[in-house]
């Protein structure tokens, strides 16, 4: 042999064995299989790190790959198979100690002088950390990160393919929007960190009993079901979703949490996704509007409730902003001597061309959060004026009730901001009385008004519990918060004379107030035959027509100046 063919041999040789170093040595993991692709030839870094045999069926190469895996990979094997097309795929496979990794499979096919297939080669690559980052802003895309549950944009991909489906099928689909009670108030009361913990509990307390519940906002969720429209299957969604709720959620929440449901149902209550939603959000206002921990299905009718309460909120923010809002006020007399002790100021406001509305014509904003709270800021900022102005000029009015409501006590600091105004005004606290409802006490913000009445009592604030009779829990109130004073709704004193049952109740309320050592005010006194009656029953104050309606702030002294018969 001639010495340069052995120089070539050599060099030959050499490039050889360096491209086997650099095939061992490099990130991708070469492979060869024969035409038919039953047998796959691997190199011996597949068996370390997979532990399976370097030469292998296409049953051994399925066994590692993942479970969820393998039926795409062979589906793609199979399809290069029959048509001679590249193999490209990423898939999981399992490694020698049990974990998987994403490797990236690809193979080409060589063929002859003619075309046919003699063997394919390819490569499988290890992806692991570029796949998990990938799949990991998929989730995020999709995914809320606190709960994780599917975010807005999962949810409303999923409820398009569902009116899809159910459009074709002929059938219905039920959403349900879920909305917690209260959780601004824990949010103010505890900080963010809580509100999230009480998300992220209410999410793993829900999953088992709702797994397709996806969230949508910042307390809201979603549900989507299988058409539900039987009254009694939705509440017994609801009281399986109570249930669930009953148990502590969490150090912070001893007492579980509840929520509001509001359901609708396609396609009566809405033909397309924004519509169904629509829906399902009005019904979930109307829930928590009538009362906390409820559900309601939607009806028509709810929508224009909701248009009304939009055209509330839309005449408070032009009163507010235009300085509109005033307060009026309506005698309390003496029922024995007949003289006015007091007065309750009521929320008025002046319309530039119909004078002015009662408070009925803006009702929705005082369950407003923001709208009630300004409302009440305005009235009590002009209330504790005309008081200073009254205390200026030497006119003894008495005590002013003010009416207070559910979301003014939101924030902690109620109590504090009403002293800090009246040492600001210079009125003593004793000039001054608080209204409020059951209803205030019946919120999860329940513990908060007792503190925030408790404080204003010991500083010597009057403290009177307004509709008495039409409530829950009158009983109960009245030996947990300081109550100073007992209102009787005006349904009781209008029919005092025809209904036996009236009478029956009045006297009994006055009697219970007296062994309490509270007083009693009796509203809406119309005759003088209820005002004599009531007197009779041992009730102290009367509030009605029959002593004079609500006037504004300069008719106060001429009212107090009036002979008590007269006023």
């Amino acid at each position: 042999m001639r010495p340069d063919a052995d120089l070539d041999r050599t060099e030959s040789d050499d490039e050889l064995q360096s491209y086997r170093y650099t095939i061992e040595l490099g990130a991708q993991i070469p492979w060869s299989g024969d035409a038919g692709g039953a047998r796959i030839r691997f190199n011996r870094r597949w068996s370390e790190l997979t532990g399976a045999p370097a030469l292998a069926s296409v049953e051994d190469w399925a066994n590692v790959l993942h479970p969820e895996d393998r039926g795409s990979v062979c589906c793609n094997w199979d399809r290069s198979l029959r048509t001679g097309q590249p193999l490209d795929h990423e898939h999981r496979l399992k490694m020698r100690d049990g974990s998987y990794r994403w490797y990236r499979s690809r193979a080409a096919a060589q063929r002859d002088a003619d075309g046919a297939v003699l063997r394919w080669y390819g490569t499988t690559e290890d992806i692991h950390e570029r796949k998990v980052s990938e799949l990991q802003f998929q989730w995020l895309a999709h995914h809320d990160p606190l709960t994780g549950l599917g975010n807005r944009t999962l949810f409303q991909k999923q409820l398009g393919e569902a009116l899809k489906h159910a459009a074709h099928a002929g059938s219905e689909v039920a959403l349900f929007v879920l909305d917690l009670d209260g959780f601004k108030q824990v949010n103010d009361q505890l900080g963010h960190d809580a509100g999230d913990k009480l998300l992220a509990a209410f999410a793993q307390r829900m999953k088992p009993v709702m797994p397709t519940i996806s969230r949508i906002g910042g307390d809201e969720f979603a549900v989507l079901l299988p058409s539900l429209a039987s009254h009694d299957m939705i509440q017994s969604i609801f009281e399986t979703v109570r249930e669930a709720l009953r148990a502590p959620l969490a150090g912070e929440f001893p007492h579980g949490c509840a929520v509001s449901i509001g359901c609708a149902i396609y396609p009566v209550h809405g033909s397309d996704p924004s519509e169904l939603l629509k829906s399902a959000d009005i019904a979930l206002y109307e829930a928590k509007g009538s009362q906390p921990d409820r559900a309601r299905i939607f009806e028509s009718a709810m929508r224009r409730r909701l248009q009304q309460r939009s055209s509330m909120l839309s005449l408070a923010k032009h009163a507010l902003e235009m300085d509109l809002v005033v307060p009026f006020y309506q005698p309390k007399v003496n029922l024995t001597t007949h003289k006015v002790e007091g007065f309750e100021a009521l929320l008025r406001w002046h319309h530039p061309r119909l004078g002015y509305q009662l408070p009925a014509t803006i009702d929705g904003a005082f369950q407003h959060p923001d709208l009630s709270l300004a409302l009440g800021n305005r009235m009590m900022e002009q209330i504790l004026a005309d008081m200073r102005k009254w205390l200026d000029e030497g006119v003894a009015f008495g005590r002013i009730a003010v009416n207070v409501a559910s979301p003014e006590f939101s924030r902690n600091d109620y109590a504090e901001r009403v002293l800090e105004r009246l040492d600001e005004a210079g009125v003593p606290a004793q000039c001054l009385e608080i209204e409020v409802t059951e209803t205030v006490f019946l919120g999860v913000n329940g513990e908060a008004v007792g503190g925030a009445l408790r404080t204003l009592s010991d500083a010597g604030i009057t403290i009177a519990l307004d509709d008495f009779g039409t409530g829950y829990a009158s009983l109960s109130h009245l030996q947990k918060f300081p109550v100073d004073v007992l209102k009787i709704d005006r349904s009781f004193i209008t029919a005092l004379s025809d209904h036996r049952s009236n009478r029956a109740i009045v006297n009994a309320v006055v009697g219970l107030a007296r062994s309490l050592s509270i007083d009693t005010v009796a509203e809406g006194i119309e005759a003088w035959d209820q005002a004599e009656r009531l007197q009779s029953y041992g009730c102290g104050q009367g509030q009605g027509y029959l002593f004079g309606r609500p006037a504004p702030a300069a008719d106060v002294p001429k009212i107090l100046a009036q002979a008590p018969a007269a006023a």
